[in-house]
């Protein structure tokens, strides 16, 4: 995998619920992927002012054209199960998978929850309640039957689940329309789907409803599949900020995300499977009446997680000391760690007791954060989920002061964030 793709991948992180036994990082596959075809082969004079005035004017003028404006602005491709939206000047030729597909393999399932190939890459995702189905490479057959082996690159497995993607680097000839992806040695198995070309955008707007807050903005991508209705959620921000969880686990007093009917009726809502974080695909049953001129559906994202791009190194005491007070800032949040307290019946160890000044009133708060290459714990508070305090092994129980650097702070951003969705725009049967 190489240039922005590799770059965007790998910042996207993986979720922390499927860490057991985990495989992090895009790894090179030990050998190339190899294509197989089987069933085919392979000093100024007075005038020049006066001509750049004009030449400024009509530029001016001319920017006030649309077709002038859509020339120059980028286009947008959105990448469905992967959550990643392509912005490029001239936009490749790219081929999706518009609708996840779920596929039953004995008492297990495997969802197929994205696609993006291009003239640069291939790239699947793929997830399954039975971590046997798991496989390192598989075959991709599209339409001219034409078949090309691709390896796992990525993968996250636990006793009950695992996800994995899939990458081949490079261009592979494959067309659009029905496609399948075939698993498994002695016994294969068969994923039929469709690749169709993405569309090109001009804006997040034109992908879905969009709403800003507190310097966030979230697009809520909007479809059908077959009875359900499918959200994918974007967000804009800036650069030093990613989103960590738009909701669906709930941050503060248990706020979620949630989806609810014209009357007010909550919808049940289930994840996608998938293999990056945050949770950011899920359905939600339409009912019989979903075409219903009347049937709008409201999307209510109380509060989101973002994880900021900051470090700050402090230097605290390895004993006990009460009525401590050592400020600084993280995030541009003030922090203050209240006191320290040695701890021996685990080894030697050192908990930090903290107030993170944390405003349930405020639009953004400091929660959380790391240690940096340290194992730790954290209490958290039951109300606000604001660290309470931090405890760690001391690797020099005989020093008298140490070092901590800490990273990744988690900054809570209230909305709400409201998207009005007519079932009649988006979720109409096709």
């Amino acid at each position: 995998m190489n240039g922005n793709w590799k770059k965007e991948l790998e910042s996207i992180p993986l979720p922390s619920d499927l860490h057991s036994r985990s495989l992090l990082g895009i790894e090179r596959a030990q050998a190339e992927s190899v294509q197989r075809r089987r069933t085919r082969l392979a000093k100024p004079r007075p005038w020049v002012g006066a001509l750049c005035i004009l030449l400024l004017l009509f530029v001016g003028t001319a920017m006030l054209q649309p077709q002038v404006r859509a020339a120059i602005q980028k286009a947008l491709q959105f990448v469905p199960g992967v959550g990643i939206v392509k912005t490029e000047e001239k936009p490749l030729k790219r081929l999706i998978l518009k609708n996840s597909v779920t596929t039953q393999i004995g008492e297990g399932k495997i969802t197929l929850s994205g696609v993006q190939i291009d003239d640069k890459m291939t790239f699947l995702i793929l997830s399954g309640n039975q971590p046997s189905q798991r496989a390192d490479q598989l075959e991709l057959v599209d339409s001219s039957g034409v078949e090309f082996q691709i390896q796992r690159s990525t993968s996250t497995w636990s006793t009950a689940e695992w996800s994995a993607s899939y990458w081949y680097n490079g261009k592979l000839d494959i067309h659009a329309g029905p496609a399948k992806i075939v698993l498994g040695e002695s016994d294969k198995y068969e994923i039929p789907f469709t690749l169709v070309q993405a569309e090109t955008v001009g804006s997040y707007e034109e992908l879905g409803e969009t709403v800003s807050m507190n310097g966030i903005t979230i697009t809520a991508v909007a479809s059908r599949e077959g009875e359900n209705g499918r959200l994918s959620l974007l967000s804009q921000h800036p650069d030093d900020m990613r989103v960590a969880d738009y909701g669906w686990y709930g941050i503060h007093n248990g706020k979620k995300l949630s989806v609810t009917d014209e009357t007010g009726q909550p919808m049940q809502m289930k994840l996608i499977p998938g293999l990056f974080s945050p949770a950011r695909d899920f359905h939600f049953r339409l009912g019989a009446d979903a075409n219903a001129a009347e049937k709008v559906y409201t999307l209510t994202i109380p509060e989101i997680n973002m994880e900021v791009d900051d470090t700050v190194t402090i230097q605290v005491p390895t004993h006990s000391v009460d009525n401590l007070n050592i400020p600084f800032n993280l995030a541009g949040f003030p922090v203050t760690i209240t006191r320290t307290e040695r701890l021996t019946d685990k080894g030697p160890g050192l908990r930090l007791y903290l107030d993170l000044h944390f405003d349930p009133q405020a639009s953004k708060s400091l929660h959380n954060f790391r240690i940096d290459a340290r194992s730790h714990m954290a209490r958290m508070n039951d109300q606000t989920g604001a660290i309470e305090y931090i405890e760690f092994s001391l690797e020099n129980p005989d020093a008298k002061q140490m070092k901590l650097k800490l990273t990744n702070p988690q900054i809570l951003v209230r909305g709400p964030w409201i998207f009005q969705l007519p079932a009649t725009r988006y979720f109409q049967q096709r």
